[in-house]
């Protein structure tokens, strides 16, 4: 392994916080000593590598404890040039020489366990395999793996196969779009395969990339590699970016350490921090989280190296994930609070929350907040998509996160919270349930329908429904009582405090905002109650003026009528209004709410 000084790491790890272009930080030596042409790959929280230079060994790497353990070796034996994907909890090994195999292995994290599985592609009249070679690529997409590229000696590969582990089998796909070439670099993001550089076998190294889609099964050049042109060199994706570096070029010094970065939204290169562990190739290299991760490799000398070595991006930051939305009794449950955990992410100036438009499919920004303040935000912003935008007691609503990165870059945004919105009919309940969106688990174990009695903050449970409807027998015995709905089930910290519940706006029929009401004419009807587009209101005898208020007290229908009416709600938004109808005798107030 080459040798470098702690003096020159740190003048390199200094400069390279200077450029902001992201920082790396050695790790614990690779537990299979120094070696080259090897395999990378992870699952979870934990790197795997093995074979390279005739190797069988495998290796498991921990994040969470810096320690290299040893698992079964290898069950296709000693080899490099090997290539591998992870599916699930298994990770899948094959290729590579010397000879020049064809034959896929299956490793089971839980069991330790290797298990030979079918050979890549067509074999001959004997079974076996007639594929074999080295310095293919592999990833998988969405279940499935695919290996492609490599060479065996007389032919440099072009064709492109992807791999079943339900059935065991593979399918030749459309060819890679570029030259057949060995060396070259492959790997997924989201539902996109790529293969870029490597070296065609006629002194040409390469630099043009490819974007492969699995559904349509075709490839679409993108963006060529930012640096000059190479083989045997390394990647790592995280978030929609790749970074791609090191590798061998055709001129002194041979081995180059630069890296790259492509992001999958612009199709652009921009150049990131240099690896400081020395100009190499042939190293591993893998992901895990919002980390990459690159080992071993040798340097121009022809010196193994067995080091390894975090990158962590300064820019680019993936998208966080909201915590939890609820209503508060420190805002007396009139507002929505957004709570996540800050101590998940790095790299952040600040949070950005979104709110959705009730009218479309867009989002809101609402409001900001630095990294260095509590992580929450309170919604008091009802002007924003309003003049109800946000607020608990109209509607349920929809909620995101993203992420100012230092670097002035913006996140892409978290899946959707979505609040509940309780609705009262006399003594029956209805709630939405509480939504999170494809992308992030949703926390909800059941829900808790709690009374108030008295308006006093004293809420206790009344029952646990099994669904998102209920009803309280003794609804009319508390006049000033107050309901709601909890969702639980959630562990979820944020820098003020652990929440274990989300609250629902409450609920409380008797109340009326606008002003004090007295002789209440119990005589005049309306229904039905939901409604949606009409409100028919009977057991009117006299002039009746009847006006409709919002939540925030504003006056935004009235009429005039001798008789019965029907008054047309399909202008109003979905939400709760109060509905009050006046005449000789007195006035009548009911809650009304609209439902879309």
């Amino acid at each position: 392994m080459k040798k470098f000084t702690s003096l020159l790491i740190l003048a390199s790890m200094l400069a390279i916080n200077g450029y902001s272009q992201g920082t790396w930080l050695q790790k614990a030596n690779y537990g299979g000593g120094t070696t080259y042409r090897a395999v990378g790959c992870s699952i979870g929280n934990k790197g795997y590598a093995g074979t390279g230079v005739y190797n069988s060994d495998f290796w498991e790497w921990d994040q969470s404890t810096n320690v290299w353990t040893q698992k079964a070796d290898f069950g296709g034996g000693g080899r490099d040039w090997a290539t591998c994907f992870a599916i699930g909890n298994k990770v899948y090994v094959g290729t590579g020489g010397l000879p020049d195999f064809n034959d896929l292995w299956e490793w089971d994290q839980s069991t330790n366990v290797w298990a030979q599985k079918a050979s890549l592609g067509a074999v001959d009249s004997n079974g076996i395999g007639v594929l074999g070679r080295v310095g293919a690529v592999g990833f998988s997409i969405n279940g499935k793996g695919y290996i492609g590229t490599g060479n065996n000696g007389a032919s440099f590969f072009k064709d492109f196969w992807e791999y079943d582990p339900l059935t065991d089998s593979w399918t030749q796909k459309a060819n890679f779009g570029g030259v057949g070439r060995f060396g070259a670099v492959g790997f997924s993001i989201g539902n996109k395969g790529y293969i870029g550089t490597g070296s065609d076998g006629n002194g040409h190294v390469l630099k043009d990339f490819w974007e492969y889609d699995p559904v349509s099964d075709t490839w679409t050049q993108m963006a060529d590699f930012g640096g000059v042109g190479r083989y045997s060199a390394t990647s790592f994706v995280i978030g929609t970016k790749v970074y791609l570096g090191t590798g061998l070029i055709l001129n002194s010094p041979y081995c180059v350490g630069d890296f790259w970065s492509w992001d999958q939204n612009t199709n652009l290169w921009t150049p990131s921090a240099d690896f400081p562990g020395g100009m190499r190739s042939r190293a591993i290299g893998f992901s895990i989280g919002d980390v990459g991760y690159i080992g071993t490799g040798t340097d121009s000398n022809n010196t193994d190296a067995g080091d390894f070595w975090e990158y962590s991006p300064a820019c680019g930051v993936a998208a966080p994930h909201i915590c939890m939305v609820t209503t508060d009794s420190a805002t007396n449950y009139n507002f929505n609070i957004v709570y996540w955990d800050k101590n998940l992410y790095s790299n952040v100036d600040s949070f950005l929350v979104y709110r959705k438009d009730p009218t479309s499919a867009n989002y809101f920004h609402i409001g900001s907040i630095s990294k260095n303040s509590l992580s929450l935000f309170v919604d008091t912003a009802f002007s924003i998509g309003g003049p109800n935008g946000g607020n608990p007691q109209y509607s349920t609503w929809f909620y995101k996160l993203a992420i100012l990165d230092t670097c002035g870059n913006t996140s892409a945004m978290s899946p959707y919270h979505q609040t509940m919105f309780v609705q009262q009919n006399g003594s029956n309940f209805t709630w939405n349930a509480y939504s999170v969106e494809t992308g992030q688990a949703n926390p909800v174990s059941g829900y808790s329908f709690l009374r108030d009695d008295n308006n006093t903050g004293n809420w206790h449970v009344l029952v646990n429904p099994s669904g998102t409807s209920t009803t309280d027998p003794n609804f009319a015995s508390f006049p000033n009582g107050n309901w709601r709905i909890d969702a639980l089930g959630f562990n979820c910290s944020s820098s003020l405090k652990a929440n274990t519940a989300s609250h629902s706006n409450t609920a409380n029929p008797y109340t009326v905002n606008i002003h004090q009401i007295s002789n209440f004419n119990s005589g005049i009807i309306f229904y039905p109650n939901p409604a949606t587009d009409f409100l028919t209101v009977t057991n009117i005898e006299h002039k009746t003026k009847i006006y409709f208020y919002n939540l925030l007290g504003e006056l935004i229908m009235e009429k005039e009528t001798e008789k019965d009416s029907k008054l047309d709600l399909s202008h109003l938004k979905q939400g709760i209004y109060t509905l009050i109808t006046e005449d000789h005798s007195g006035k009548t107030v009911n809650r009304v709410t609209i439902t879309k």
